[in-house]
C-alpha cells in the first residue's frame, strides 16, 4: 500500500471523539479510530460544518470547519482540491458535480433504498434521494452496506448503468471492549425488554408495542419496555393517542440519547433486545446487541438474514409465545461467540486497500 495517502472525509455535522448520533456517525467514528491505531501512514482531512472543535484538535487529523451554506456543494470540493486529497469519503452519499470537475476522486457510501421504497416513512425523503442519485452517478466507486443493499441498488439501477462497487460490512464489534457504566438516574427493579435507536416513523414503535404487550399477557412476572434513543417528536406525539401506546405506557422507560458505556449496560442487563423497524439500513442496534451476546427479536426483513449464520440467538419472524418461551429460559447469554461477525479492522483494511487501488 502506498504511503502518506491524503484522505478527504465529509463529517456533515460530526467530528471526530463526539458522542455518535446516527449509523453513519458510528461509522466515521470507529472508522477514523482503527485507521489512526492500525498500520497505515496516511494524512487526514476532515470536513465539517461544526463550529465548536477546538476539543478534536489532534496531530493526526486537520479538521477543516467550513461554512454549512453549499458545505458539501461548493466548499468541500474546493478545500479538498486546496489539501491536494488523494480520495475523499464520501459518508453521506453525496457527491459534488464539482469534484468531477476538479478530477477528484470520489467513493460514496450507500446503506440503504428505503427512503426511495417507502418516502411515507422519512421526512427528508427527497434530500436523501438527492444524495443518494449524486453518489451512483458521480462516485468513482461505491461502498453498500450489505447485500441487500447490493439488491436494491440492482433494482434501482438499469444494468447499463450500474456503477462499480463493493459490498462491505461495517463493523460491529465497538463495544465489545467498553466498560459498562451504569446509567445515572436509572431504577429499574423489575426485567426490561430493550430497544436502542432513533424514535422516528421508520421504527415502527407501535408494531413494538402490540408485540411487547402480548409477550407481557403471557410472561410470568412484571416486565417493562425501556426505550433509549432521541426522540423525533412529531412522530412521538403522532403515537401518544394510539391504543397500543395506552396499553402498555405505564410500562415504558424513556432514556434518551446515552455514551457507550451506558449502551453496553442496557443491553447486558436487558432479558432480551426487540426491534420491529419497517425499513434498516445496518442496524447496528440489532448487531451491537447481537455482538454483545443478547437475544435479540425482531421482524422478518431480508437484511437480517445475512446474519443469522454469525448469531445463534438472532429470532426473526418469532410469535409471541415463542418469545416468551425463548426469554423465560434460563440466560444463555454467549459469553464467547464465536468471532466470525463484522469487524472494524476488516471493514477499514477493504476500504483503504479500495483507496490504494485508485491511485
Amino acid at each position: 500500500m502506498r504511503k502518506n495517502i491524503r484522505i478527504g472525509i465529509d463529517g456533515g455535522s460530526f467530528v471526530p471523539n463526539n458522542q455518535v448520533a446516527s449509523g453513519i456517525q458510528r461509522i466515521i467514528q470507529q472508522f477514523l479510530y482503527t485507521l489512526l491505531h492500525g498500520n497505515y501512514t496516511v494524512s487526514i482531512f476532515f470536513y465539517t460544518t461544526l463550529r465548536n472543535t477546538d476539543k478534536q484538535k489532534s496531530s493526526l487529523i486537520t479538521i477543516r470547519k467550513l461554512p454549512q451554506y453549499l458545505f458539501a456543494s461548493f466548499h468541500l470540493p474546493i478545500q479538498a482540491k486546496r489539501d491536494n486529497v488523494d480520495v475523499i469519503l464520501c459518508f453521506s452519499s453525496y457527491v459534488s458535480p464539482l469534484c468531477k470537475l476538479l478530477q477528484l476522486k470520489t467513493i460514496s457510501f450507500i446503506y440503504d433504498f428505503g427512503f426511495i421504497l417507502k418516502p411515507e416513512l422519512y421526512t427528508n425523503n427527497q434530500r436523501l434521494i438527492r444524495n443518494i442519485d449524486a453518489g451512483i452517478v458521480r462516485a468513482n466507486k461505491l461502498i453498500l452496506s450489505s447485500y441487500f443493499t447490493e439488491q436494491q441498488l440492482k433494482e434501482y439501477c438499469s444494468q447499463s448503468e450500474e456503477p462499480l462497487y463493493s459490498v462491505l460490512y461495517p463493523g460491529v464489534d465497538h463495544l465489545i471492549n467498553i466498560s459498562e457504566s451504569e446509567p445515572a438516574n436509572f431504577i429499574s427493579t423489575v426485567p426490561y425488554a430493550l430497544f436502542v435507536g432513533k424514535m422516528r416513523e421508520s421504527k415502527n414503535l407501535l408494531q413494538l408495542f402490540r408485540v411487547f404487550a402480548g409477550v407481557v399477557e403471557n410472561f410470568k412476572g412484571n416486565l417493562h419496555l425501556v426505550l433509549v434513543g432521541d426522540i423525533e417528536r412529531d412522530y412521538w406525539i403522532s403515537i401518544e393517542n394510539e391504543p397500543e401506546y395506552f396499553k402498555i405506557k405505564s410500562r415504558i422507560i424513556l432514556t434518551k440519547n446515552v455514551p457507550d458505556s451506558n449502551i453496553v449496560w442496557f443491553i447486558k442487563h436487558a432479558i432480551c433486545v426487540m426491534n420491529y423497524s419497517s425499513m434498516e439500513g445496518f442496524a447496528f442496534p440489532v448487531l451491537e446487541s447481537l455482538a454483545l451476546g443478547a437475544k435479540v427479536f425482531t421482524n422478518d426483513l431480508s437484511l437480517y438474514h445475512e446474519f443469522e449464520t454469525m448469531f445463534p440467538q438472532l429470532y426473526i419472524g418469532k410469535t409471541v409465545t415463542e418469545i416468551v418461551d425463548i426469554i423465560s429460559k434460563a440466560n444463555t447469554r454467549n459469553k464467547e461467540i464465536e468471532k466470525i461477525y463484522p469487524s472494524w479492522e476488516k471493514y477499514t483494511q477493504s476500504i483503504m486497500k479500495l483507496v490504494d487501488s485508485m491511485l
